[in-house]
C-alpha cells in the first residue's frame, strides 16, 4: 500500500498504563448470581441485541458500502490522472456502541467513511462548490454523495450538516430485507494515502499525518473504541466490560444524567472509566464491575486525570498536541481517551 509519500510511521504513540490490580480475587457464587441477574435485565430492556436486528444491522452496512462503491467508481473516473481501481476504493468504518458491541436495539450506527487524499469532503460528499472547478462540478450529482443517498429509495430522514465542529450526514436507511430503518450517522474522512487497502482493520498513524482537524476527529471515534478494546484482551473480559458498560449506560439515561451536551458524562467517558476498573480488578464478574465503578470514581481524587494508556508523544504527532491538557478551563472531571487529539471535555464545568 502506498502511504501517498508521507513521513514513515513512528510506530504506536502509546503503551499501557502500568496499572497495578487492586485485587484478583476469584468471583464467588454470589457474584456470578448477580451477573445473570444483571444479564437478564438487561435482556429485558432491550439492551442486548441479537438475531435479526442485529443481522439488519450488517445487511444496512453491507447496501451503504456498495452504493459507496458504486459512488467511488463514477467519481474516480471524473477525475484526472485517477486511473488505477484501488484509487476508488473507501470503507465505511462504525464506532461508537455499535463498534464496542454494546449498542441497544432502538440505537443508531455512527461511522466514518474513509476516503483517499483525492477525495474531497465539501465537494465530493456534501457537494460545496469545488474550490478550482467551482460550481459547475455540482451539475454532476451522481458524483456528490449526499444527493446518491437523498436519492436513494431506502433512505429518508435525510440531513446533511456541514459546517459544524464535526461536518456530518444523518439518515435512516431501510435495508432490502425490511425491518425497522437504522439511524445512520456518516462523517468523512480524507486521510494520507493515494489508496486503501482492500481491508482495513485500524487507522495506521501515518495516516492523520497533515490531516485537517475535521478527519482528525472524525477517526477518533474508530481509534478510540479500538484502543479501549485493546486493554481487553481476552473474549471474557470484553463481555463482562459489554455487559458493565450497557448496564452503566442504560442507568445513566434512565436517571437523566447521560449526554454532554446537558454536561454529564456519555458513552465514550462512561466506556474508559468501565475500561479503568476492569484494569483494576482483572477477575471481575460485571456485576462487581458496576458496583466497583461507583465506589472508586465517588472517592477518585478528582482532578487526577483517568487515562488507560501512557502519553507518549513523539515525531509528527507532537505538533497535533496530542493529549495536551488545558489547565485554563480547570477541568474538573478529565477523562483521557486512548488515542485522541485532546482530552475529552470535562463533563461538569465550575460556575466560577
Amino acid at each position: 500500500m502506498s502511504g501517498g509519500g508521507g513521513r514513515p510511521s513512528l510506530g504506536p504513540l502509546t503503551v499501557p498504563v502500568a496499572t497495578q490490580p487492586v485485587s484478583e480475587a476469584a468471583p464467588t457464587k454470589e457474584d456470578h448470581k448477580r451477573t445473570l441477574a444483571l444479564e437478564s435485565f438487561l435482556e429485558e430492556h432491550g439492551r442486548v441485541e441479537r438475531g435479526a436486528r442485529g443481522r439488519l444491522r450488517e445487511a444496512a452496512l453491507a447496501e451503504l458500502g456498495e452504493i459507496v462503491r458504486q459512488w467511488m467508481a463514477r467519481l474516480c473516473a471524473s477525475l484526472p490522472g485517477v486511473t488505477d481501481a484501488a484509487h476508488a476504493r473507501a470503507h465505511i468504518l462504525p464506532f461508537g456502541s455499535y463498534r464496542l458491541g454494546v449498542n441497544a436495539v432502538d440505537a443508531d450506527i455512527d461511522t466514518v467513511l474513509l476516503v483517499p487524499r483525492h477525495i474531497q469532503r465539501g465537494r465530493d460528499f456534501f457537494g460545496q462548490p469545488d474550490p478550482v472547478q467551482g460550481i459547475p462540478w455540482l451539475k454532476q450529482p451522481a458524483n456528490i454523495l449526499a444527493n446518491v443517498l437523498r436519492a436513494d429509495e431506502r433512505v429518508s430522514s435525510f440531513v446533511a450538516v456541514a459546517d459544524t465542529h464535526t461536518p456530518i450526514i444523518t439518515f435512516n436507511f431501510s435495508p432490502a430485507a425490511g425491518g425497522t430503518p437504522i439511524e445512520i450517522d456518516m462523517a468523512c474522512a480524507s486521510i494520507a494515502a493515494d489508496y486503501l487497502p482492500e481491508e482495513v482493520g485500524s487507522i495506521p498513524d501515518e495516516w492523520l499525518e497533515d490531516a485537517d482537524d475535521f478527519t482528525m476527529r472524525s477517526l477518533n471515534g474508530t481509534r478510540v473504541a479500538d484502543a479501549i478494546l485493546a486493554q481487553l484482551p481476552t473474549p471474557m473480559r470484553r463481555e463482562t466490560f459489554r455487559t458493565a458498560l450497557r448496564f452503566l449506560k442504560f442507568w445513566a439515561q434512565r436517571r437523566g444524567v447521560y449526554a454532554n451536551k446537558m454536561g454529564y458524562l456519555a458513552g465514550v467517558q462512561l466506556a474508559i472509566l468501565t475500561c479503568k476498573i476492569c484494569q483494576f480488578y482483572p477477575t471481575a464478574l460485571a456485576s462487581t464491575v458496576v458496583a466497583k465503578f461507583f465506589k472508586l470514581f465517588k472517592d477518585w481524587p478528582w482532578p487526577k486525570e483517568v487515562e488507560l494508556v501512557e502519553r507518549v508523544v513523539k515525531g509528527w504527532a507532537m505538533d497535533r498536541h496530542i493529549w495536551r491538557t488545558k489547565p485554563h478551563n480547570r477541568e474538573i472531571m478529565p477523562i483521557v481517551t486512548p488515542a485522541s487529539v485532546q482530552p475529552l471535555p470535562a463533563p461538569v464545568q465550575p460556575s466560577c
